[in-house]
């Protein structure tokens, strides 16, 4: 079913033409510009994107279900201006893409309304692919308990001068001592040189 997901992306894309393709749940969702480079030196395109995140999409869902995204937008690609989306605004999306409101109380932005994209969906991952949302960061929380942190990061933010392998060297450390305090941990890449 995801290989006629991303047959489709890919015809999309060779045809230079917009769209819309169907999901396996028989969702549908429009896409523009499949063609428009978003890494310049690279080659690569939206489709390309959207065709990673569809095949990738059985292992990336289940780790972002039920977290509210915070997405990194780069509309002219990554050599292009960038900025930072918190919440639903104006976009009309499509049925399935989940949106929540979260109370006042519990939303760490003050404005009112704060629709949030909520993940675990495809179509939600596609939706906001398709609007060049090429970062989607969950929130260390669910939306059923957004107070309540269920895993951590520890942040390896390498300054100016340092190797990575001496961010690796900090990481080996780290494991070593969750490992010796039998808390599970994984890598995880983080900007440009951090983990």
């Amino acid at each position: 079913a995801l290989q006629g997901l991303i047959d489709q992306i890919r015809l999309l894309e060779d045809s230079r033409r917009d769209g819309t393709i169907e999901l396996p749940d028989g969702s549908r969702l429009g896409i523009t510009n499949p063609a428009k480079i978003f890494w310049p030196k690279l080659k690569l395109t939206k489709g390309d994107l959207l065709r990673y995140y569809a095949e990738v999409s059985p292992f990336l869902l289940p780790e972002v279900a039920d977290r509210p995204l915070v997405m990194k937008r780069f509309p002219n690609g990554i050599a292009g201006p960038a900025f930072y989306q918190q919440r639903s605004r104006l976009e009309k999306p499509p049925a399935g893409v989940r949106i929540e409101t979260l109370p006042d109380d519990l939303d760490p932005i003050s404005e009112p309304d704060a629709r949030r994209f909520v993940g675990g969906a495809l179509i939600t991952l596609l939706y906001m692919t398709q609007i060049a949302a090429i970062s989607q960061d969950p929130w260390f929380s669910r939306v059923q308990s957004p107070l309540d942190a269920d895993y951590v990061a520890l942040d390896l933010d390498p300054g100016d001068g340092t190797s990575f392998s001496r961010v690796m060297d900090v990481a080996r450390f780290i494991r070593d001592e969750l490992a010796s305090l039998k808390v599970p941990a994984v890598p995880k890449t983080s900007g440009s040189s951090g983990l």
